[in-house]
């Protein structure tokens, strides 16, 4: 459906209000790179219009998730639909989980993780503290504060091959340590009852 023909893909998933500025700053920064595809998948489908404006106002032409027949035309997808962001993840190459640049509690960073995609997240993941530990402890991903820190570290990920597998490796990794969790809790707590 996106006709990737080799581009890397970028997932900035789960966006929301108030992160909008930084995103289209860090896809503005890396456009010159050719070989990349920047999908935006914000959370609320009624927000749409703010990232429509948004891009409109940084000259970047986009394309709807619902409009996509053979492939994309661009290289910027905005995501019109529920439900394609956790395929998106499958083949994303780097992934942004947002609503974590502003104060949200942040998105689920393991969907990414669970297809060894490297996960960039902002400050505010209270919603997901243990997750966002395991990625941090395995190195599977990377805490920005804002949209310099986010384009350094995409810049890094994209450009160094040996970093990107350790944090692929990371971030799968950081999953699995977190698998049978629910388990383990259940046992400890048949012991007091």
């Amino acid at each position: 459906r996106l006709g990737l023909h080799g581009k890397r893909v970028l997932v900035f998933g789960s966006v929301r209000t108030g992160e909008e500025s930084p995103v289209v700053k860090t896809i503005r920064a890396l456009w010159p790179r050719e070989d990349l595809l920047f999908t935006v998948v914000p959370r609320h489908l009624r927000r749409l219009d703010r990232w429509e404006r948004a891009f409109t106002k940084a000259e970047l032409s986009w394309e709807r998730w619902t409009g996509l027949k053979q492939g994309m035309k661009g290289r910027l997808l905005l995501v019109d639909a529920i439900g394609p962001l956790f395929g998106l993840y499958s083949v994303a190459h780097v992934a942004f989980v947002g609503g974590s640049l502003v104060a949200k509690g942040g998105q689920n960073p393991m969907e990414p993780a669970a297809f060894g995609v490297p996960v960039i997240f902002g400050p505010h993941m209270e919603n997901f503290e243990n997750e966002k530990q395991a990625l941090l402890r395995e190195r599977g991903g990377r805490l920005v504060h804002g949209a310099q820190e986010l384009i350094f570290c995409l810049e890094e990920l994209l450009d160094k091959e040996t970093f990107h597998q350790q944090m692929a490796h990371g971030a799968l990794k950081a999953l699995e340590g977190l698998c049978g969790a629910a388990q383990r809790q259940a046992k400890w707590l048949a012991r007091f009852l």
